[in-house]
């Protein structure tokens, strides 16, 4: 089973919001800035992320849904006398 898109984005975008704290961080800037450019990262990456996530999951489940009704059909199809 897949993670849901609201665990999935929150994953993501702590990582990124670390990566992007640490590149900060690495430019010579004080701590306090590197912590605004973290916070900053995480309240734009978060929701593009999640609405991203979120459409392409039930694209996803609309697909498979599809796709379990076109093999229940052929079932039943082979099954027919």
């Amino acid at each position: 089973m897949l993670q849901s898109p609201f665990k999935r984005a929150l994953r993501n975008s702590l990582l990124i919001m670390f990566i992007v704290g640490l590149a900060v961080h690495l430019q010579g800037t004080t701590v306090a800035a590197s912590i605004m450019s973290m916070i900053y990262a995480l309240v734009i990456v978060f929701p593009i992320l999640w609405i991203t996530y979120r459409y392409t999951h039930q694209i996803r489940e609309k697909y498979e849904a599809e796709r379990q009704a076109e093999e229940n059909k052929q079932d039943n199809i082979n099954e027919a006398p």
